[in-house]
C-alpha cells in the first residue's frame, strides 16, 4: 500500500500538481525516513524524519553496485584497468586452477559487470535475496566454487558475488583498499566525508551491499 502511495506521489511531483507541505505531511505518515529532491543542480525539497536521521549514515543495500561501477569506470579512465574483455583467472588464479569446469577460466571483468558468469547463484530464488556468502568465510572461493551451470555470457542472473569478485580486481590493481580508492577518486571530489564500507575477512570490501551514507550524500 505504501509503494502504490508513493507512486502517486512521484506522479503529482512530475505533474507539479503538489507542494513541499503536502509532500512533507505524506512522508510523515509514511515510514519515509528522509527524502531529498535536487534540481538543476538546486536542492528543491527536503525532509526528514528527526535530525538524528539527517546526520546518520544509512545502509545503501545494493546501491553499493553503483558507486562500484562508477569506480570501475575510474579505474580504467586512469589506467588501472585496460580491458573489460579480459578472463579474470589473472586475479584469481589459484581457485580457478583448481576446478573442475574449464569454461570459468573464460569468465571476465565484462561478465561480473553484467551479471553474466554463468554460475548458480539463486540469490532471489531458494537463498530469499540473502546469499549464504554473507555469513562469512572465503567469499572469493564461494562465488568462483559455485556450479557453472550457463556458458560465460549466455544469460544474466542477479549475483551479488560478482560485485565482491569486482571489488577484490579492484584492491588488486589499484594497491589501494576500495574505500581509500573511493575517498580519493570520488568521495573527497563531492565533499562526501562520513561513509562506512563493511569488509569481510578477507579484507575485501563488500561490493554488493557494504556501503552506508548520509542521505545528502547519497544525493550526490
Amino acid at each position: 500500500m505504501a509503494n502504490e502511495k508513493l507512486k502517486g506521489v512521484i506522479l503529482l511531483m512530475s505533474s507539479n500538481t503538489i507542494n513541499e507541505q503536502e509532500l512533507t505531511n505524506i512522508f510523515s505518515k509514511e515510514k519515509i525516513l528522509g527524502c531529498t529532491i535536487t534540481k538543476d543542480g538546486n536542492r528543491i525539497f527536503e525532509y526528514y524524519k528527526n535530525k538524528k536521521i539527517e546526520d546518520k549514515q544509512h545502509k545503501v543495500y545494493s546501491c553499493t553496485k553503483s558507486v562500484l561501477s562508477l569506480l570501475i569506470g575510474i579505474a580504467f579512465d586512469k589506467g588501472y584497468l585496460h580491458d573489460l574483455h579480459e578472463p579474470i583467472d589473472k586475479y584469481f588464479p589459484k581457485q580457478l586452477q583448481a576446478q573442475n569446469d574449464p569454461r570459468k577460466s573464460k569468465i571476465t571483468l565484462y561478465h561480473l559487470l553484467t551479471m553474466t558468469p554463468g554460475l548458480h547463484f539463486p540469490e532471489w530464488e531458494e537463498w530469499g535475496a540473502k546469499a549464504p556468502m554473507v555469513q562469512g568465510g572465503d567469499v572469493v572461493k564461494f562465488v568462483l566454487d559455485r556450479e557453472l551451470i550457463f556458458n560465460p555470457g549466455e544469460k544474466m542472473n542477479y549475483n551479488s558475488g560478482c560485485s565482491h569478485l569486482i571489488t577484490s580486481i579492484l584492491q588488486q590493481v589499484t594497491g589501494e583498499t576500495a574505500l581509500q580508492f573511493a575517498e580519493k577518486h570520488l568521495f573527497q571530489p563531492l565533499n562526501i566525508s562520513k561513509v562506512e564500507w563493511y569488509k569481510d575477512n578477507k579484507g575485501i570490501y563488500k561490493g554488493a551491499d557494504g556501503i552506508r551514507f548520509k542521505i545528502a550524500d547519497m544525493e550526490k
